[in-house]
């Protein structure tokens, strides 16, 4: 973990700009917080004061990137470092998350990221995140913002969206893939996108269209007869 951290980050609304798979370096402006609420955090039982502030904002990152001026949504997995506002260089997918908490980060997106674009639901995505980051169980029953290694304060509303969030990751697959940002100067951050559907399944898809198609052209021709 870096030092103590400033605004908390966020990541996704529409995890929109595909990243490159490769490790490469972009700059990244952040523009600010579109939708946010609140929130203190300890990790095992230390209190995580960013500027000396017991809470601070906690939600999405509206993200620019300076050359191609393509914007996306971020999101923090790293709690105990500061936010830099200024442009930033960061190494793109480079280091990753363990699979386990990948995967359970993926499936976050698929069940929720829906759910963002209010600042309840954007500040319980974060904490979401950070407790599947930061907690030592992979136990998804056992993932609670309110206990364990991971601690968050905040609203009872955005508590128990954020846990509602956690309970529910069973119900869905990891249909999206995580985009890593790693600065040595900033929190770290993530986007997603959506996994494309495989070649054999697009042309499943195609066939079965020209099928039916070609089955209510024969109907077709049948009844005017």
């Amino acid at each position: 973990m870096k030092a103590l951290f400033g605004a908390a980050c966020g990541l996704t609304l529409a995890c929109l700009a595909a990243m490159p798979s490769d490790a490469s370096t972009v700059t990244l402006d952040v523009l600010g917080m579109p939708n946010s609420a609140n929130a203190s955090a300890q990790l095992d039982g230390v209190e995580v004061e960013p500027r000396g502030m017991h809470q601070f904002a906690t939600g999405s990152f509206l993200m620019q990137n300076t050359t191609t001026f393509e914007q996306f949504v971020a999101w923090c997995i790293e709690v105990a470092e500061s936010i830099d506002f200024d442009p930033t260089t960061y190494e793109t997918n480079g280091a990753r998350l363990a699979p386990e908490r990948e995967t359970l980060i993926s499936r976050l997106f698929t069940g929720y990221l829906g759910d963002t674009t209010t600042n309840t639901g954007a500040a319980a995505f974060q904490l979401a995140i950070w407790e599947i980051v930061e907690e030592t169980s992979f136990d998804i029953a056992g993932l609670n913002v309110s206990e364990g290694y991971f601690r968050a304060g905040s609203s009872d509303i955005v508590i128990e969206t954020a846990n509602n969030f956690l309970m529910g990751l069973n119900n869905f697959d990891a249909n999206y893939r995580v985009n890593y940002f790693r600065s040595a100067n900033s929190q770290d951050v993530i986007s997603a996108s959506p996994v494309p559907l495989p070649a054999s399944i697009l042309f499943l898809g195609a066939g079965l269209g020209a099928l039916v198609l070609s089955r209510r052209g024969r109907t077709a021709k049948s009844v005017n007869a």
